[in-house]
């Protein structure tokens, strides 16, 4: 087995695994040298492990995968399977797993992956094109889910599927308060509305609109675009019956990256209000600064405090930042419970190979923590960055949707409430708006046929 698959880690995974394959199936773990032993009553399921020498061509993306259909034949799933050999055999009372699924499974959940391959960004980010998934193809798809629903589907020879366990597809709406004002100042609207929208973009009416725009905001800050944008959110999160997530920065005036005081703008006490009446969630969106330091991080989420009046135990990191060595603990040190940072900036898919909410993984102490990641499945700048087309980018939603709804998942979307508004309006109507209504009438379907 690869040396990183300690006794901690292997529990960590196949408690992962078993989760979403049969969650209420019971079993006591063996680890073996070259495989993991699930006892299962009189039953028992081996979970085959490649060995430590094929570590090199397993990172380097030349290991020689097996494409088998998934359960539903929707898709192609790659094995890590010896040559010649199924996804299992079973025979009477044992099932053999010759396919790894342990060993990848780990690498994604815990972001081991992260700490093997050394490549990084300007942000400090570890980036889709150098991952795993981009290797072997399988962003598009959760795969450790679809490992879990191969077990899953072998599994029914074993066990009646009411010891199973079944799972209930969901949507997670997010949104980034990167943005609050787009006017600050009188000085910042006429870079805008002059620099912008006449110079650059050379549109008069986009100009007279920010113009008007511009004078609402002067007598009401909430009237502001940026801040309309996350009002709207908020609507059509009520409009269709999700749950939506709106997270505050904890920045101020004059400090790197800052586009609104949090200290002092009422439109966000207004704003977060109106957020809590309707009975959804505010959190800490923590600037690029916080993710490797634990004073920032406490500093600025001090601040969202004092918004919220309450201390904020969810929320992502700005820019998606994540160092797998040093965010997990800044996160525990500042009592976060609930995260979202952990999708790619520039790539939407599943990056940590789940849309199942899991444990972080801390790499350093081997264990896993008492932070929940809900992994980020898709960000409108990712697919935007891609240079999608509205149709692409509303097909690549509803896809990555489909897949989560198979396996019974959480689909975690992030739209920031500038990118409702001017540019962004026509993808907003065009890709948001649809989306929510593609997947709030798949639910509803699966709500009343009881699936």
């Amino acid at each position: 087995m690869m040396p990183f698959l300690t006794p901690n880690a292997i529990r960590y995974t196949v408690a992962h695994l078993m989760k979403v394959a049969a969650p209420r199936l019971g079993y006591k773990l063996e680890i073996q040298e070259e495989a993991v032993c699930l006892l299962c009553g009189e039953k028992s399921i081996e979970l085959m492990l490649l060995p430590e020498s094929k570590l090199l061509p397993l990172m380097e993306g030349s290991f020689p995968v097996q494409m088998v259909n998934s359960v539903d034949g929707n898709r192609q799933i790659p094995l890590f399977v010896p040559e010649h050999l199924p996804f299992a055999e079973v025979h009477s009372s044992a099932m053999i797993v010759h396919a790894d699924i342990v060993t990848v499974s780990f690498l994604l959940l815990s972001r081991k992956e992260e700490q093997l391959i050394q490549e990084r960004d300007s942000y400090g980010r570890f980036l889709c094109k150098w991952s795993l998934a981009e290797k072997y193809d399988f962003i598009d798809i959760p795969i450790i889910d679809e490992w879990a629903m191969l077990l899953r589907a072998q599994l029914q020879q074993f066990f009646s599927l009411e010891t199973f366990g079944e799972h209930r597809p969901s949507l997670r709406l997010t949104h980034d308060l990167d943005g609050f004002r787009r006017f600050p100042s009188g000085g910042a609207a006429l870079r805008s509305i002059l620099g912008g929208d006449l110079l650059l973009r050379k549109s008069p009416r986009l100009a007279l609109v920010s113009l008007v725009s511009y004078f609402r905001s002067c007598r009401a800050p909430e009237k502001d675009p940026s801040a309309q944008g996350a009002f709207r959110l908020l609507q059509l999160a009520e409009d269709y019956g999700f749950r939506a997530e709106f997270y505050f920065m904890g920045l101020k005036q004059g400090e790197d990256d800052a586009r609104y005081d949090v200290t002092k703008l009422p439109s966000l006490s207004i704003f977060r209000k109106k957020v809590e009446v309707a009975g959804m969630v505010c959190g800490f969106h923590g600037s690029r600064f916080t993710y490797d330091n634990a004073d920032r991080f406490s500093l600025e989420q001090a601040r969202v405090a004092q918004l919220l009046e309450s201390k904020p135990t969810c929320g992502r990191q700005h820019y998606l930042c994540f160092d797998v060595e040093k965010t997990p603990a800044v996160w525990m040190q500042n009592g976060i419970q609930r995260d979202s940072t952990l999708g790619y900036p520039d790539r939407e898919g599943f990056r940590c190979g789940t849309c199942f909410p899991f444990p972080v993984y801390d790499v350093i102490k081997d264990k896993p923590l008492d932070v929940v990641e809900h992994p980020l499945i898709f960000m409108d700048v990712a697919a935007h960055g891609r240079g999608l087309s509205d149709e692409e980018m509303l097909r690549s939603l509803c896809s990555l949707f489909d897949r989560c709804f198979f396996v019974g998942g959480e689909m975690v979307v992030l739209w920031h409430n500038e990118n409702t508004v001017r540019d962004w309006a026509s993808r907003f109507q065009k890709v948001y708006i649809p989306f929510l209504g593609y997947a709030a009438q798949k639910l509803k379907t699966e709500q009343n046929i009881g699936v």
